[in-house]
C-alpha cells in the first residue's frame, strides 16, 4: 500500500479519536445567498465570504486528460493511464489547504502533528474531512450565505487533478522539470521535514497554493487502479473504504509531487502529512 507516500504500514501514526466539540460561532449575513450568483466568471477569480474567510479560486468547466502520458518520467505505470474527462460545471477550489485553526473552529479538534494555527491540518481521516465539509455547509446555510444547490465538499479526484493542472499538460503545473519545484512546493529537499504555513509558495495559474507538497490532500473518490473518464467521473464503491489522496507532502522527494501521482488509504485512518482542501461545488445526489 502507498500510505502517505511511504510503502509501509502507518498504524503507528494514528491519533486517538477526535474530539467532537465545535466552537464555531455563526455570524450575521450581509445578504441573502439566494440573491447572489455563486458561479465565477473567469479562471482564478477569487471569493472569500464564508464565516472563516476561506479563500476560493474559480475553476471553470472544461475537458482535460487525466493521468500521465507513458513517456512521463517517474510515472506509476500501474494506475496513471490517461483518460479523457469532461467537467460539466465549474467549481470553487480552496486556495489553501484547510488549516489547524479552521479545523478547530468547525469541528472542535486540533489533531496535527506540527502545531500552528496557519499550518495545514494533518492527521485527519477521510471521515474527519467529510465531517468538516458537512458541518461547514450546515453552518453557512444557517447564515443564509450558501444557497440550496451548493455545498462544501472534498473535490473528486478528477476535480483535484483538473484544478492542480490548471490547463497544463506537463508533469507539474509549472512544467516538466522538478528543478523549479522549490518555488511552488515544500518537499523533502527544502522543508526541513516539517509542515509550513499555507500559501508561502507560488500559486499555480489559477491561484491555488500548495497543490504540490506541504501535505497530502484527501479526495472524495474511492480508489481503484484504473482511472475513470467521461463526464463528471466519481468512483463510489459500496464495499470497501479505501479513498484517494493527492499532492505529496513535506517529507517526500520532488518526483512524488507530479500532478498525476496517486495514493490511497483507508477512510478511517489518519497519518502524519495527510490533510485536505475544500471545494465549493454544485451539489449532486450521490451516495458515499
Amino acid at each position: 500500500m502507498r500510505c502517505c507516500g511511504i510503502r509501509r504500514n502507518c498504524a503507528g501514526w494514528w491519533l486517538v479519536a477526535l474530539m467532537g466539540i465545535s466552537c464555531f460561532v455563526p455570524g450575521r449575513s450581509a445578504a441573502q445567498a439566494t440573491r447572489r450568483s455563486f458561479a465565477g466568471k473567469k479562471a482564478g477569480e477569487e471569493r472569500s465570504d464564508n464565516e472563516l474567510k476561506m479563500k476560493f479560486c474559480w475553476c471553470p468547466k472544461g475537458t482535460f486528460k487525466m493521468g500521465s502520458p507513458k513517456n512521463e518520467a517517474d510515472r506509476d505505470n500501474r494506475n496513471e493511464d490517461q483518460v479523457d474527462v469532461t467537467l460539466s460545471h465549474g467549481f470553487w477550489m480552496g486556495k489553501f489547504e484547510v488549516t489547524e485553526d479552521q479545523c478547530q473552529l468547525v469541528i472542535g479538534t486540533k489533531p496535527s502533528h506540527f502545531k500552528g494555527k496557519s499550518l495545514p491540518v494533518d492527521q485527519v481521516s477521510w471521515d474527519d474531512a467529510k465531517k468538516f465539509c458537512a458541518k461547514l455547509t450546515k453552518l453557512e446555510r444557517e447564515r443564509d450565505e450558501l444557497p440550496d444547490g451548493w455545498e462544501y465538499r472534498l473535490p473528486t479526484e478528477a476535480q483535484w487533478e483538473y484544478a492542480c493542472r490548471a490547463r497544463t499538460t506537463t508533469a507539474y503545473s509549472f512544467g516538466d522539470s522538478a528543478s523549479q519545484l522549490g518555488d511552488y512546493a515544500w518537499h523533502d529537499g527544502n522543508s526541513g521535514l516539517t509542515a509550513h504555513e499555507v500559501g508561502q509558495k507560488k500559486p499555480n495559474h489559477w491561484g491555488l497554493c500548495d497543490m504540490h507538497g506541504n501535505v497530502f490532500e484527501w479526495c472524495q473518490d474511492s480508489y481503484q487502479t484504473t482511472l475513470v473518464g467521461g463526464t463528471d467521473p466519481e468512483v463510489t464503491k459500496k464495499h470497501g473504504s479505501t479513498r484517494v489522496f493527492r499532492g505529496s507532502n513535506w517529507g517526500l522527494a520532488a518526483t512524488h509531487s507530479r500532478s498525476a501521482d496517486r495514493y490511497w488509504y483507508g477512510s478511517g485512518n489518519r497519518c502524519i502529512g495527510l490533510g485536505f482542501r475544500v471545494a465549493l461545488v454544485q451539489a449532486k445526489a450521490k451516495p458515499d
